[in-house]
């Protein structure tokens, strides 16, 4: 008997695809986001490369703003965009979106600062 089912089992299987909900951007050992919702890995390397351009000598809290367009809200660093908050977002943080924004705004004022070079 288990030689028949064996190979139905693995047939059921093969065609199982892995697919992340959650991916994470962190640097110098700090966690800077947590992106839970539909392709997170594309998000997070997207902002990986925006944080490449925006990480600079004396950056401050002061640098990094929000800013709603659209039903969603844009972090922005020096004024370039860094990461965009959507519902979805908020949703799958469990929080409502100017909640979730202002947490992340708060968050990323905090850390940002304390990975940016030294001049």
């Amino acid at each position: 008997m288990i030689n028949i089912l064996a190979p139905m089992f693995f047939m059921l299987t093969a065609d199982i695809k892995v697919v992340n909900l959650a991916d994470n951007v962190g640097m110098g050992g700090l966690g800077i986001l947590t992106v839970r919702t539909l392709e997170p890995s594309q998000r997070v390397d997207r902002v990986y490369e925006r944080l490449a351009e925006v990480l600079e000598p004396g950056l401050t809290a002061n640098d990094i703003t929000a800013s709603r367009s659209k039903g969603c809200i844009s972090i922005l660093v020096k004024g370039k965009l860094v990461y965009t908050i959507t519902a979805a977002d908020a949703k799958a943080n469990k929080s409502k979106l100017d909640d979730y924004a202002a947490k992340v705004l708060l968050h990323l004022k905090t850390v940002l600062p304390e990975l940016a070079p030294v001049k």
